[in-house]
C-alpha cells in the first residue's frame, strides 16, 4: 500500500520539494517516527543538505533536527541502509560515535540511490526510552521497515533524477529559444541598420548636389 501510494506521489509532480514532503508524510503514516528528514547532496559542493523535515507533531521547515553524523558517513560509504534498535550495543559504532553522545535508541537511515549514484538520505529516529519499549514488548522499527524505507529511497532518487533530468533539459530548451530568438534579432536588426546607412548614403548625396 505504501509503495503503491510512493508510485501515485512520484508519477503526478515534478516538482522534488513537494515530492519528498509527500514521501516523508508517507512514512510517518506507517511508521512510529518521531523526527524525519531527507536531505539530497549537493552537486557543486557534494554535502547534503536537509530539503524536508519533520517531527510527529507536523512539519518542522524552519526548526533544526539534529543528526549523527556517524550514521550519515556509514550510510553513504556503504550504499546500504541502517537499523539501529540500541545504538550503545551496536556494534558498528564506535565508543565515541556521534551517535552514543546523542543518545538516540532507534534510527534508520537509508540512501537514495538511484541509476547513477546516491542523491541523498532519508533519515528517522525516536527517543523512545528502554523502559518504554520494555513494556511495550519491542522496538518500534523492524527489519520490515527498514527494506521498505530502503525501496523508497530508491524510488525517490529515480524521481530526483527524473526530475533533474527533466528540469535540465527545460533550461536547454529555453537558452536554445533565447539564442534563436537573439539571432532572429540580430538579422532584422542587421537589415534595419544596412536600410538606415543606405538612406543615409542617399542623403548626404542629395545635399551634396544641393
Amino acid at each position: 500500500q505504501v509503495m503503491y501510494r510512493t508510485a501515485l506521489a512520484v508519477s503526478h509532480t515534478l516538482d522534488i520539494d513537494e515530492l519528498l514532503g509527500r514521501i516523508m508524510e508517507l512514512i510517518f503514516e506507517w511508521v512510529e517516527a518521531d523526527r524525519g528528514c531527507i536531505m539530497l547532496v549537493n552537486n557543486e559542493t557534494d554535502e547534503l543538505e536537509p530539503k524536508v523535515r519533520r517531527n510527529r507533531g507536523g512539519a518542522t521547515g524552519g526548526s533544526k533536527i539534529e543528526i549523527s553524523k556517524t550514521i550519515l558517513d556509514y550510510v553513504t560509504e556503504h550504499a546500504e541502509g541502517v537499523l539501529t534498535s540500541n545504538a550503545k550495543d551496536d556494534t558498528r559504532w564506535d565508543t565515541g560515535a556521534s551517535i552514543l553522545k546523542m543518545d538516540i535508541r532507534e534510527a534508520i537511515c537509508v540512501p537514495m540511490r538511484g541509476r547513477y549514484g546516491i542523491v541523498g538520505v532519508i533519515y528517522i529516529d525516536s527517543s523512545t526510552p528502554p523502559q518504554k519499549i520494555l513494556q511495550q514488548g519491542g522496538n518500534k522499527f523492524t527489519e520490515d521497515h527498514l527494506k521498505l524505507m530502503v525501496a523508497i529511497g530508491h524510488q525517490a532518487a529515480l524521481a530526483v533524477e527524473d526530475t533533474s533530468y527533466y528540469s535540465a533539459m527545460v533550461h536547454a530548451e529555453r537558452l536554445a529559444a533565447v539564442g534563436q530568438t537573439i539571432a532572429m534579432l540580430s538579422h532584422h536588426i542587421k537589415n534595419i541598420l544596412q536600410g538606415i546607412r543606405g538612406g543615409s548614403y542617399l542623403i548626404e548625396l542629395g545635399l551634396e548636389e544641393d
